[in-house]
């Protein structure tokens, strides 16, 4: 496909358009004068010499043989608007068809026509072509079903002190909550701690989470002087911690699910708990004891998107001061669903490379290289990245926080990755990391609101603390460079003999969409705009790779280079971060 003339852009064409868009708003009778005389008709379609096939539907909405369905507004077929589902107010005409003003994104279009989806346009602002793979997403959808927990048999006390434990194996059934759409379906656990149980990716064909599954038994970990009364139980999935260090007072108890929204777009289920309860037999580590502290748990999915919502509502109902923690654990295991754990080429991923490590994990110590002080607990962040290098358990947190709110981990073995990103890197700062083993059943990464466990947090009287975190599927990316709740992407410079270009690899939770990516270089604290070009994703989520010729790179006064990237159509931004070559 060649790329076409530049339209020329005149100031008399631009002001057309404007004066024409204002007319939408005053006009009686938008297209009173459209449509009048086609070329022919055959049914209730008409064929508009300029324009091709179209069927007239009510209140001004047609429906195009190539484009779907359109809004026309206008006096005349000399000077149209029209309002396209994906592109938003486009401007065109008898004379100019098929070159559009695309009015958000302020640039001419040029639409090379097709006999079937998807459609191609060339974005002359970007500089580069467009393609728009329809969409027809079904709505979002619950259910219910049985799980089966098989687990090593225990007893425990209502506060879930271990009396016993044996070799037996005992089972029980657990009613889940099940949300999908046509790209990830989530399944809820709300009688075990507020837990999202799984992430399944119907579009990568994945799960994200580690549960027990295929028959596989839970072993139960006794430990003297361990937490909850001498035991540990592995976790699963999601599931919001509080308002002590470590899994909490709630991690086994059923925690009130409500549906509070439901329609085709969109469905959110809320689980909530009060720490109203006063255990006087309580864990050695529960010192904050009662709180009154009330937690939200809105778990969301959109009809056309594939990541996780979770928002969290944290409500100090007290009129004092209250100390607290607060961790929601991730156990991260991004495996095919016939598999039960994840393999040793396993990688965690984050922006961060300082760690904080105690004195009785003193293998992680031996592991990594010394960088800093605090009783020599400061580490490097490198070779324990990897599952491949632990030797055992162990506990490190990132030092001094997580200040870029996004990590997770990849499986290089089969290509499947699990991102978590927040919408506010301030709410939850704490990131733990935590794993057994090169034999290692998932990497269980947590995010909180303290920078380590038995460190309070406080809430000022009658406080609402709220954030967003968001949970997604990316695949085939060896590293990745920045995150969002709308992707994932990895950037690489590469040379050869003749030319320096960027290599983006990019997986999106945005089915569909059109991402313009702009590169901007620091040239001694300047900014300038160096490299535009596009990037279409289909409706299936499948990655995407893109090669960007790039200028300057040789350049001793470049710093680094400034990455924006938009949707090409509306202008919302998707993420922004620098990139040092």
């Amino acid at each position: 496909m060649h790329c076409p003339l530049l339209f020329p852009l005149a100031r008399q064409a631009r002001r057309h358009a404007q004066i024409a868009l204002l007319a939408l708003f005053s006009a009686h009778s938008l297209s009173a004068q459209l449509w009048t005389t086609p070329s022919r008709t055959e049914g209730d379609w008409k064929e508009i010499s300029w324009l091709g096939w179209i069927s007239e539907a009510e209140n001004n909405w047609i429906y195009h043989a190539q484009h779907g369905w359109l809004y026309a507004a206008g006096t005349s077929e000399d000077s149209v608007w029209f309002w396209d589902l994906e592109m938003g107010w486009l401007w065109s005409g008898v004379h100019s068809y098929p070159y559009l003003y695309q009015s958000t994104g302020d640039t001419w279009l040029f639409y090379y026509e097709t006999e079937a989806s998807p459609r191609y346009f060339y974005h002359f602002a970007a500089g580069d072509w467009a393609t728009l793979y329809p969409m027809e997403p079904a709505p979002v959808s619950h259910s219910t079903e049985s799980w089966d927990w098989l687990h090593q048999d225990f007893v425990e006390t209502e506060e879930h002190q271990l009396l016993s434990y044996n070799n037996s194996t005992s089972s029980k059934t657990f009613e889940l909550t099940v949300v999908e759409n046509d790209w990830i379906r989530i399944k809820l656990l709300p009688q075990w701690g507020g837990r999202v149980l799984s992430i399944y990716s119907k579009a990568l064909d994945f799960e994200m989470l580690y549960y027990p599954r295929h028959g596989e038994r839970s072993e139960m970990i006794a430990v003297d002087d361990a937490f909850y009364y001498d035991w540990i139980l592995l976790p699963y999935g999601i599931n919001p911690t509080f308002p002590e260090g470590e899994h909490g007072k709630f991690w086994g108890t059923d925690w009130p699910l409500e549906l509070i929204e439901e329609n085709d777009n969109q469905i959110t289920f809320r689980m909530s708990m009060v720490d109203d309860v006063d255990w006087p037999d309580r864990p050695w580590n529960f010192n904050n004891g009662r709180t009154d502290l009330h937690v939200a748990m809105d778990v969301t999915v959109y009809r056309d998107r594939s990541y996780l919502d979770i928002e969290y509502t944290l409500t100090n109902t007290r009129d004092e001061s209250v100390a607290y923690e607060f961790w929601t654990p991730a156990g991260f295991a991004p495996i095919r669903e016939s598999d039960t754990q994840i393999p040793a080429d396993t990688e965690i991923v984050m922006n961060h490379d300082e760690i904080i490590v105690k004195d009785w994990w003193n293998w992680i110590k031996q592991t990594e290289t010394n960088i800093g002080a605090r009783n020599d607990d400061i580490m490097l962040f490198d070779k324990l990245r990897h599952l491949s290098n632990w030797q055992g358990s162990g506990i490190a947190y990132a030092y001094p926080v997580l200040e870029i709110p996004w990590f997770g981990v990849i499986n290089h073995q089969d290509g499947f990755g699990a991102m978590r990103t927040a919408d506010d890197p301030n709410a939850a700062p704490g990131m733990k990391i935590w794993a057994t083993g090169d034999d290692s059943l998932m990497f269980e990464l947590w995010s909180g609101h303290n920078p380590e466990f038995f460190v309070d947090e406080f809430m000022e009287p009658l406080e609402v603390k709220n954030w967003h975190e968001y949970y997604l599927p990316f695949a085939d990316l060896s590293h990745v460079s920045h995150a969002t709740k709308y992707g994932v992407i990895q950037a690489d410079f590469r040379s050869t003999e003749s030319e320096e270009f960027l290599e983006l690899k990019v997986t999106s939770t945005m089915p569909s969409e059109v991402w313009k990516v702009s590169l901007s270089t620091n040239l001694g604290g300047a900014q300038m705009p160096t490299a535009e070009c596009l990037i279409s994703f289909d409706a299936t989520g499948a990655p995407v790779d893109k090669i960007v010729p790039l200028t300057g790179v040789d350049d001793p006064a470049l710093q680094s280079w400034l990455v924006t990237v938009t949707e090409a159509f509306t202008g919302e931004e998707r993420m922004v971060f620098d990139l040092t070559p």
